[in-house]
């Protein structure tokens, strides 16, 4: 009998996050492929996270960097090691909603949705920010 993969949960009911969540995925990932953020998306979704978003970025490999062929072994010879716009766009898109619904909804009966504080604020928020 195989062993379950590392990153495979073994039942997404016990272990599926239960926070909004986005995925990301660069087209051109050779080591993980686009479809497999789909299935991870359903496992999160079949484990009651409903909030789940994917992303997929066009032409950007498996470290977020804008590459069209996603070969591990040209990473070293990419043009640029910086995560660009491309991807950080999507990134502040989804953190705004995220802070904006957190803003105007009440957090769940017993959770703490910032640290500690208990502050859902949008304020509290970006003041937990480094």
């Amino acid at each position: 009998m195989p062993l379950p993969h590392p990153c495979r949960p073994r039942s997404p009911h016990r272990t599926a996050p239960r926070r909004p969540c986005v995925l990301l995925h660069g087209t051109t990932d050779r080591q993980v492929t686009p479809e497999q953020a789909d299935t991870l998306a359903a496992a999160i979704r079949s484990g009651g996270n409903g909030a789940v978003t994917v992303r997929l970025i066009p032409a950007t490999n498996h470290l977020l960097l804008a590459d069209t062929s996603g070969a591990p072994s040209g990473y070293g010879r990419l043009p640029s090691k910086l995560v660009g716009p491309t991807v950080l766009g999507p990134v502040v898109d989804w953190l705004v909603t995220q802070f904006d619904a957190a803003a105007i909804a009440p957090p769940a009966r017993g959770t703490v949705p910032c640290g500690e504080t208990g502050d859902s604020s949008r304020a509290a928020i970006l003041r937990s920010s480094p």
